[in-house]
């Protein structure tokens, strides 16, 4: 009995331990390549290899999803709730409102539900 509950914790310790390294490395977002600008030099030792930082598959998704979900919140820089907006409307003071266009195209305005 006393070997039964010795090998179910020495089960358990193992499983939690596999479990916790598998997060940790499933949490790393770098990884390391040889720095490409150092490969034609003469090394005499693989400690001598410089390395640069690679993102990992998984972030590098990640970052590239932040990146479109940023820009899909206002692709249209005349939408007033894109960040850019304040900032394009005084580099472009000539540019007119809709209320200005309309006024000058009333066959471009939206017709009334029928």
């Amino acid at each position: 009995m006393v070997y039964v509950i010795l090998i179910v914790v020495v089960l358990a310790i193992v499983i939690i331990a596999a479990t916790i390294t598998r997060r940790r490395g499933a949490v790393r977002a770098l990884s390391y390549a040889p720095s490409p600008e150092l490969l034609d030099e003469k090394l005499t030792s693989l400690s001598e290899v410089s390395v640069k930082p690679v993102l990992s598959p998984e972030a590098s998704t990640q970052d590239i999803a932040n990146r479109e979900f940023v820009a899909d919140t206002a692709d249209d820089l005349m939408d007033p709730n894109n960040p850019q907006h304040a900032q394009w409307v005084r580099d472009h003071p000539y540019a007119e409102s809709d209320e200005e266009y309309l006024a000058e195209h009333p066959e471009d305005a939206p017709k009334p539900p029928e």
